[in-house]
């Protein structure tokens, strides 16, 4: 969820005896986008899911929402598996979902970085049960990079530990 606006909301584009009329009229609309972004996030949304920008000089103008556009777009269209990852970077693997379900698709998540033996792995033999027979054998499979980087995950202003910040931490 990706929530922008500016601070001068009603104020930008008011005429300016209304402005004096309302002069509490922006400060009440951040509000309200605060009060949102608090609302969900008690609701469970996690925090890597959830932008807030605030410009505070910019108005409810077409051109204030195409500055804020490419930040939204970053936002809401990143790769699933980054949000995912997010709180998983320091596992060896992970799954998606987190707990499967039987007859329902999956995803496996390997961090090559996490293990000297898979960090040389080009496949995996990947071996499955299913209940009966925990030997039944699949074939091998190509690891598909995801090209992920814990700087990517990052929110702008925030700094990578310097242990993760290292091209290793590949998925």
């Amino acid at each position: 969820m990706f929530i922008g606006m500016g601070g001068k909301e009603f104020s930008g584009v008011r005429p300016p005896a209304l402005v004096q009329q309302f002069p509490t009229a922006d400060a009440t609309v951040e509000g309200y986008a605060v009060t949102l972004a608090d609302i969900m996030l008690d609701k469970g949304l996690p925090r890597s899911h959830l932008q807030v920008i605030v410009e505070a000089e910019a108005s409810h103008t077409e051109s204030a929402w195409a500055s804020r556009l490419p930040a939204a777009l970053k936002h809401v269209c990143a790769p699933w598996w980054l949000r995912v990852l997010e709180d998983r970077h320091a596992h060896l693997m992970t799954t998606v979902p987190k707990r499967l379900r039987p007859g329902c698709p999956g995803v496996l998540l390997v961090n090559r970085a996490r293990s000297d033996t898979l960090g040389e792995c080009e496949h995996l033999q990947l071996v499955a049960g299913f209940n009966m027979d925990w030997e039944t054998k699949l074939p091998d499979i190509a690891l598909q990079p995801t090209s992920w980087r814990l700087s990517q995950l990052t929110a702008p202003g925030e700094t990578v530990p310097a242990q993760h910040a290292e091209p290793s931490d590949d998925w």
